[in-house]
């Protein structure tokens, strides 16, 4: 999990998307076809399993499946109607929609907790084994790949839930993969960084302070996203989209070997693939997985969320408690 969008950024991003988007096909789905882009990262493995295994085909869903560079482009080609759905991290949906862009989720992703395969992947990669809590980073300089995106945004809350004081934190904008480099060089204390950047500086010999509790027991990363507009003309495919893609997130959470194999193929994983800390892959939505980043953006992250989880999320989704 490493999208998120800074504000200014967010709509320079979304007016150079459509740009970006006439490069993608430009005619109107057909019945059963479904034009989505993605990260290529692990948050997004139910997808590809979800045609690798069949759930999609047996639903007669076609996934046509391409990748972007982050969530804000995403969001722009879907408005300039060359993408159905987008898989994009909850904060960039959040910021979109509190800026005007009508969104909503259909589908949880991935999320991050303490129990997930291979470990939680975050909340930050650390030289001086001394920094343990976020009380610890006061003083102390965060590298994030967006700032007041998802990173500086997570970091920030669980600062202030070990009892630290926010303002006293540096955040310095990095490219996700000079992230651990920043580190290793010194120019940064601790980095909030996914995999396959994680691994990387667990093997130079660097330590990851693990998921915690202090936040909540789970924490939503990334959705799939649709405007409204597609939603109310194609409601009866997203339906069948969406059962299929549950079917999908239970078979990742039970067969993580499966998932590990699948990002060889979709991923520039790697050997890594056998080793990476998984996401966990829910198949349902809870309302605190919005309320999370809702209150965390309102406090930490410049933005204004006065919307509810039933504004961004949609009715047909499946939502657990």
């Amino acid at each position: 999990m490493w999208f998120g969008e800074s504000p200014g950024g967010l709509w320079r991003a979304i007016f150079a998307g459509f740009a970006v988007a006439v490069a993608f096909t430009p005619n109107p789905s057909s019945a059963t076809e479904l034009r989505i882009a993605i990260i290529p990262i692990v948050d997004y493995a139910g997808l590809w399993i979800c045609e690798e295994k069949g759930f999609c085909k047996d639903a007669d869903i076609e996934l046509k499946l391409q990748t972007l560079g982050g969530g804000a482009a995403i969001i722009a080609a879907m408005k300039g109607g060359s993408l159905d759905l987008g898989g994009v991290g909850i904060v960039p949906a959040l910021r979109a929609k509190a800026q005007g862009l009508d969104l909503k989720f259909v589908a949880l992703a991935s999320a991050e907790s303490a129990q997930q395969v291979g470990g939680p992947q975050d909340i930050v990669l650390v030289r001086d084994p001394k920094i343990k809590t976020g009380k610890n980073l006061e003083g102390k300089t965060v590298g994030v790949n967006e700032l007041r995106g998802v990173g500086q945004t997570w970091v920030s809350a669980w600062v202030a839930a070990s009892g630290g004081d926010v303002s006293k934190v540096q955040f310095e904008e990095y490219p996700v993969p000079n992230l651990v480099a920043a580190l290793s060089q010194g120019r940064v204390d601790a980095v909030q960084v996914s995999e396959p950047f994680r691994s990387e500086g667990l093997k130079q010999g660097m330590t990851v302070i693990p998921f915690s509790e202090q936040l909540q027991s789970s924490v939503a990363v990334a959705g799939i996203v649709t405007t409204t507009s597609f939603l109310t003309e194609h409601s009866d495919l997203l339906r069948k989209f969406v059962d299929a893609f549950a079917k999908s997130q239970k078979y990742a959470a039970a067969h993580p070997d499966d998932v590990r194999k699948i990002l060889v193929k979709y991923t520039k994983l790697g050997d890594n693939a056998a080793t990476v800390s998984l996401a966990t892959y829910p198949a349902s939505f809870i309302p605190s997985d919005i309320d999370f980043w809702k209150n965390s953006l309102n406090k930490y992250g410049g933005v204004k969320v006065d919307f509810g989880f039933g504004d961004i999320v949609w009715a047909q989704a499946n939502v657990g408690r």
